[in-house]
């Protein structure tokens, strides 16, 4: 299956059939097996904005994200983003729902105010971790230098009722007030985003709308090492300055990255919304960042189109960012459904043709072997495919190959194409779902399927032993 990520903004369009969406509920409705899309919790960070038991809105959206989304859901967990299996609806109830009343914000809010309690309250499980830590901290002088302070002007914002007398306490109680002010107060946000700017005295930003998304990185090495003089990259800088552990995950990472272009005022989000705050940045980059283990990439926002074609440039990832208009002229192009083996032959003879040819640096390479990546995904699946000559034969391996952040296939993706061999090699079967199933969890009698044709066509249907993921091999007997 193609997979698709929607930016949330898609989602909300669909339901009004807008022009600049205009077609794309057809592509989704004809079809359901053929594309995947995927939905994450940035969604829900979008969607929750609007949420209230009384909004019937909130639950159209949910029915229409289980519509589009079936349940193909991807989440971020240790270093990576994995493929789970849920319906939206069934992960608000399961995961969502239960912690609505435990939003970062208010815990923030809670722990920087810290209020005065009667000596009688019951105190809950967070109140008493804020005493803990209140008189630990009290009883330290801030960490905080004064002539540090006075040269600093982000400190100063920060910080703005710092005192040299104030305790270790009183300085990260200042901290996470104005934490919670930069994710929360998009004023506040706007006036870090402009004290940044003059500080960039030599205006080496200015011209950064006139940049395309393969320049960006190069450009601000430059001007990395114009003001800096260091031979690390602008890219190892952020990353350094954003570590908090040994070792980042990859989503920290990447917002760390996108985050920093906001804040520089590379095409930075304007927050037009009266609700709109710097957790909507936040939203976007994981947004962007979920989008690079996908096929396509679906936005209408320039400002988020072009930082993460400027990300998945400098990542080598191949993730088409695309309006929704691009995406349906490229699905027509793309969207592979033979209607019988004939077919099926000639879409594998155009496939092997010498412009296809992809040469990976990676890979070693050998004498009669050639890989090619394909225009189109054979069998809306298949996007590379090895060509091997040997002694007798002509052998085709295709194969799903992730050149992004996906190192992997949800099952539903393998089960419908191997039903779609079935299909075309007209397949014998009792139970045609349950053997497809059985095929891809490696648990029925076949360890794979050998159909003869005719004397010149063998089509072969494998588990690769290293990935366990499915090929197909078309192979011909020379004349």
């Amino acid at each position: 299956m193609i997979r698709i990520y929607l930016d949330w903004n898609i989602f909300t369009l669909l339901k009004t059939q807008c022009e600049s969406v205009a077609g794309l509920n057809e592509i989704i409705k004809n079809n359901k097996d053929k594309l995947q899309f995927v939905y994450t919790d940035a969604h829900f960070e979008d969607l929750m904005r609007s949420y209230s038991p009384e909004n019937d809105k909130f639950v159209e959206d949910l029915k229409n994200m289980d519509y589009i989304c079936n349940d193909y859901l991807l989440l971020h967990q240790d270093n990576n983003a994995e493929p789970l299996v849920a319906k939206p609806s069934e992960y608000f109830e399961q995961a969502v729902k239960p912690y609505i009343d435990m939003s970062f914000d208010k815990v923030v809010e809670k722990m920087a105010n810290s209020p005065q309690r009667d000596k009688d309250y019951e105190k809950d499980i967070l109140d008493n971790l804020i005493d803990l830590q209140k008189s630990f901290f009290d009883k330290q002088d801030t960490f905080v230098a004064e002539n540090v302070y006075q040269e600093n002007p982000y400190l100063q914002k920060l910080l703005p009722h710092f005192s040299k007398d104030d305790t270790q306490w009183d300085t990260i109680a200042q901290a996470l007030h104005s934490f919670n002010r930069l994710l929360n107060d998009k004023e506040f946000y706007k006036n870090i985003r402009g004290e940044v700017k003059n500080q960039d005295k030599k205006r080496l930003l200015a011209k950064s709308n006139n940049w395309s998304s393969t320049q960006l990185f190069e450009n601000l090495d430059q001007i990395t090492s114009s003001y800096l003089g260091k031979d690390k990259s602008f890219i190892e800088i952020v990353l350094d300055a954003a570590a908090n552990t040994e070792k980042q995950t990859l989503l920290e990472a990447f917002t760390s990255i996108y985050l920093t272009l906001d804040i520089l005022g590379i095409r930075q989000d304007k927050l037009p919304k009266k609700n709109n705050t710097t957790m909507n940045i936040v939203t976007d980059s994981k947004h962007s960042y979920y989008a690079a283990y996908c096929d396509y990439f679906v936005v209408l926002d320039k400002n988020l189109s072009f930082k993460s074609k400027s990300i998945y440039s400098y990542c080598k990832v191949d993730t088409k960012v695309v309006t929704p208009k691009e995406l349906i002229e490229d699905l027509n192009l793309v969207i592979h459904s033979p209607n019988d083996i004939l077919e099926l032959l000639k879409s594998s003879n155009d496939a092997v043709n010498p412009k296809n040819i992809f040469f990976d640096e990676t890979e070693p390479q050998h004498e009669n072997l050639y890989l090619f990546k394909l225009p189109f995904f054979m069998l809306n699946h298949f996007n590379y495919a090895l060509s091997l000559e040997m002694k007798e034969n002509y052998q085709v391996i295709f194969r799903r190959a992730y050149k992004n952040f996906s190192y992997f296939s949800y099952y539903q993706e393998e089960i419908n194409v191997v039903k779609e061999v079935f299909r075309l090699v007209q397949h014998q079967t009792n139970d045609l779902e349950k053997e497809s199933e059985d095929f891809v969890h490696n648990r029925g009698y076949h360890k794979s399927y050998k159909w003869i044709i005719n004397d010149f066509l063998r089509i072969y249907l494998i588990r690769e032993e290293d990935t366990e993921r499915v090929s197909m091999i078309i192979e011909t007997r020379k004349l």
